[in-house]
């Protein structure tokens, strides 16, 4: 599966790129299973997700959401707080002011994703995949990162308070912050 690029029309896209609906287009293969029709994994297959959601601002709050395929989108203001994204791919993925409070990400890979400044308060991430993602300035306050991989990430300005780390340890901002379970 190919990234969108990073560049349109001959210009740079900046960080705060807003998903386009010829972006939007390209993507919607890249959603297989989550776009307009039954979400494998999910109780009964009848939550839907539609391109309209995914669009900046969407608004994707108390969804059953697994096992979908975000890989190398760019994602402006989605909100995914209560959400169940497990098993979900965001490889290579830009998310930007995303608010995933009290989402599940469990077995979710953000592997060389930029995740900056996003919202991960009191969401359960058990076995996460960070590893080489971006979390600069992210707030993960009583998150469960226990089993996650942050090997590689940056994590510059990150709000762990009262996290379960990946070890299965709490947070102590007096200690090294601990990568791998």
């Amino acid at each position: 599966m190919k990234p969108i690029p990073r560049s349109t029309a001959g210009r740079s896209v900046s960080r705060r790129h807003v998903l386009t609906t010829s972006a939007l287009a390209a993507t919607t293969g890249v959603l297989a299973g989550c776009l307009d029709a039954p979400l494998a994994g999910t109780a009964g297959g009848e939550d839907r997700c539609s391109d309209d959601e995914i669009k900046p601002g969407g608004n994707l709050n108390e969804r059953e959401l697994r096992n979908c395929d975000f890989s190398g989108m760019e994602l402006q203001a989605i909100r995914f707080r209560f959400a169940d994204l497990t098993g979900s791919n965001f490889d290579d993925t830009r998310l930007y002011m995303m608010n995933a409070d009290r989402a599940t990400f469990d077995d979710t890979s953000f592997r060389n994703a930029d995740v900056a400044s996003v919202r991960f308060s009191y969401t359960s991430l058990r076995n996460a995949d960070f590893r080489g993602a971006d979390l600069t300035r992210a707030e993960m306050w009583g998150t469960d990162l226990t089993g996650a991989d942050l090997t590689g990430a940056v994590l510059d300005g990150t709000s762990f308070g009262g996290a379960t780390m990946p070890d299965g340890s709490a947070y102590d901002s007096d200690s090294e912050i601990v990568r791998t379970p």
